[in-house]
C-alpha cells in the first residue's frame, strides 16, 4: 500500500458491458448482389425471393429481419401458388414474376448492401453466380408439384364444354364459374318445362362473367323465352332482383347484376318451371 492509498480508499473496479460483445466479423462472408437476387427471383420464382433475402440477413447478423423475412415470404409464396390458376386469360405471363422480382431487388438494395457497398466493405465478398444457379433450380423444384397440383385441381372445377346436370346442381356449377372470374366466360342452362309442347323450343338461362361480375342472362331468342319475358321478369321483382332489358348486338337479352341472382336462377327452375332437383337439365360452358 502506497502513501497516497488508506484502507478505505476505493479501488478500481473492471466495468463489463450489459450484452456480450459480438465476435468481429470474419473477412470473405458471402452476400447476394441486389441483381443476383433479381435474376435468381425471376428465374426460380418467390420461394428463390425469400431465400436470397433471408440468407442475406443472416450474414448481416440480423436474425429478427431474416425470420420476419421467412414468415411474410412464406405467407407470400403460398398465395401466389392458389391464385395463379384463376388470373384473368388476359393477365401477362411476367406482370407477377416482375412484380415480386423487382420487390426483392428493392429490400436487398435499401435494407442490406448494394454491389458497391458489398465491394468497399472489406469484409464481405460477393456469392457465387454458381450458388444463385443452385438456389434458382432448387426453388423451381420445390415450387412446380404444389403449383401443378393447383392447378389440376382448378381444372376439375371447370365443367365440360356440354354435360347434363340435375336442377339442384345450378347453383353449385355457377359458384365454379364465378369463382374462376374469367372475362366474357359463361354457362348456359337449357331445359324443358313439364308444360311444354312437342317440339317447343327450350328455355335458356345464361350466367356470364361481365366486367368480373357474375351477371344472369335471359336471352330472347327462343319462343318461351319471350313468352316468358314479363312473367320471369315480375318473378324477380318479387324477390328483390331487377332484370333490365338491353341490345347486346342482334340480340335482345334481360341482364341482371344484382346479389341473389344465384338463388333467383334456383327459384326459376323449382318455383317458376316446376323442375324437381332431379331433373335433368343441359349444360354448356365457353368463353366468348
Amino acid at each position: 500500500m502506497t502513501e497516497s492509498e488508506t484502507p478505505d480508499s476505493p479501488q478500481p473496479t473492471a466495468e463489463f458491458p450489459d450484452e456480450p460483445i459480438a465476435p468481429p466479423r470474419a473477412a470473405g462472408q458471402p452476400l447476394f448482389t441486389p441483381r443476383q437476387v433479381y435474376a435468381g427471383s425471376m428465374l426460380g420464382g418467390p420461394l428463390a425471393a425469400v431465400y436470397f433475402i433471408w440468407r442475406n440477413f443472416k450474414t448481416l447478423g440480423d436474425g429478427r429481419r431474416g425470420r420476419l423475412t421467412l414468415v411474410l415470404g412464406g405467407i407470400m409464396s403460398a398465395l401466389l401458388v392458389l391464385i395463379l390458376p384463376f388470373l384473368p386469360e388476359r393477365t401477362p405471363n411476367l406482370v407477377i414474376p416482375l412484380a415480386y422480382s423487382w420487390l426483392a431487388f428493392y429490400l436487398v438494395k435499401a435494407f442490406q448492401k448494394s454491389k458497391e457497398q458489398i465491394a468497399a466493405s472489406g469484409i464481405f465478398t460477393f456469392q457465387s453466380n454458381w450458388k444463385v444457379a443452385g438456389v434458382t433450380l432448387l426453388s423451381l423444384v420445390l415450387l412446380l408439384p404444389p403449383t401443378f397440383g393447383v392447378v389440376i385441381w382448378a381444372e376439375q372445377r371447370k365443367l365440360p364444354p356440354h354435360q347434363a346436370i340435375a336442377a339442384k346442381d345450378l347453383r353449385r356449377t355457377v359458384e365454379a364459374l364465378e369463382s374462376r372470374r374469367k372475362e366474357k366466360t359463361f354457362v348456359a342452362f337449357a331445359l324443358t318445362p313439364p308444360d311444354a309442347k312437342a317440339g317447343e323450343d327450350a328455355v335458356n338461362l345464361e350466367y356470364r362473367i361481365v366486367e368480373g361480375k357474375p351477371t344472369l342472362l335471359w336471352a330472347l331468342l327462343s319462343k318461351r323465352n319471350i313468352a316468358d319475358r314479363d312473367q320471369i321478369t315480375r318473378f324477380a321483382q318479387e324477390r328483390g332482383i331487377t332484370l333490365v332489358e338491353i341490345q347486346d348486338g342482334k340480340t335482345r337479352l334481360l341482364f341482371s347484376q344484382d346479389a341473389g341472382i344465384k338463388e333467383l336462377g334456383e327459384q326459376i327452375l323449382r318455383e317458376f318451371y316446376r323442375l324437381t332437383p332431379e331433373t335433368r337439365i343441359e349444360a354448356f360452358e365457353g368463353q366468348g
